[in-house]
């Protein structure tokens, strides 16, 4: 009998491997992703704005680092003592305007050199509704507190994001010809703007990936909003708030990125270093006895072998 929807779909032809260079951005979902690569040891990086959900601001950033320039002080503010960026995630800040700009203007030019040697971009776009402000019109990445008095919230066209996304893209592979992209839309729901809004807010974007893939052949769509929704499809693969997936749901979906994004050489070298972290992760309840030194021999022997076997990753 059979009780499910299987989800089959091809897989990206541009592999990922242990000697790519594989940039992050986006919403908490790409966040997710980027740190299980990270701990599997792939050379996994998350672009220095943070987590941003919509598009344009995403493509926006990215821009700005292949500028060059110094980050526009006009974007950066103070509120209630700490200075923050209209372009960044509230975990960017500082206690001063120099500091901020400093810590900015340096992260940007990392981000730069990471996007002109990268193998792969991932991106993940969390909603196409926009936060921006009514004294000018600048779209903001995050609020950061700021009472929802100062903006205005509007969704935005997915023609209007194309255009700024096939602009980075064609920028991006005019600076770095070998780059390839990897496109998902969040299966996060975001309940605050109520649930017709949402289900509107999504299919804005599934219709944006959907024509920036078909435009480039170097963008690959992976289908994580339709393997929650369609083929998980019931609530125990969502936390409490209903909203968010719950760890088996994201060790699932990461399991199908694996298979469909990564190499199958790779693979193999991920399912070993993913036993010595299960390794790691294990606890003994007394410690100074011999199964506590039995384990830790053993943690230090399979690290050994791990490291001969692969001396090119970052121990």
């Amino acid at each position: 009998m059979k009780l499910k929807l299987d989800f089959y779909f091809e897989a990206n032809k541009e592999r990922i491997n242990h000697h790519s260079n594989v940039i992050f951005t986006g919403s908490c979902f790409a966040f997710q992703m980027h740190e299980k690569l990270s701990q599997l040891k792939l050379n996994a990086q998350f672009l220095g704005n943070g987590i941003v959900f919509h598009p344009s601001i995403i493509a926006e950033y990215i821009q700005l680092c292949l500028k060059k320039e110094d980050f526009p002080e006009h974007l950066v503010f103070e509120h209630n003592g700490i200075w923050h960026s209209w372009m960044h995630h509230g975990s960017v800040w500082a206690n001063t305007k120099s500091e901020l700009l400093t810590n900015i203007n340096y992260v940007l030019q990392k981000d730069a050199a990471m996007l002109l040697t990268s193998k792969q971009l991932v991106v993940t776009f969390g909603s196409s509704y926009v936060y921006s402000k009514l004294e000018n019109g600048i779209a903001v990445a995050n609020c950061h507190k700021v009472p929802s008095s100062h903006f205005i919230k509007q969704l935005s066209s997915h023609f209007e994001m194309l255009q700024i996304w096939m602009q980075c893209i064609n920028e991006l592979k005019r600076q770095n010809p070998s780059i390839s992209f990897i496109f998902s839309v969040s299966p996060v729901k975001y309940i605050k703007d109520g649930i017709h809004e949402n289900n509107i807010s999504k299919a804005n974007l599934l219709i944006l990936v959907n024509e920036i893939c078909k435009s480039n052949d170097a963008a690959y769509y992976f289908p994580a909003f339709e393997i929650l929704q369609d083929e998980l499809r019931d609530y125990r693969f969502y936390a409490s708030d209903f909203s968010h997936p719950t760890e088996q749901a994201i060790a699932y979906i990461f399991e199908l990125f694996t298979d469909k994004c990564i190499d199958q050489d790779t693979q193999i070298v991920l399912n070993e270093i993913g036993a010595y972290n299960q390794l790691l992760n294990h606890r003994i309840l007394h410690a100074n006895t011999k199964e506590h030194a039995l384990l830790e021999g053993k943690k230090v022997h399979v690290l050994s072998q791990l490291k001969q076997r692969y001396p090119h990753l970052n121990w």
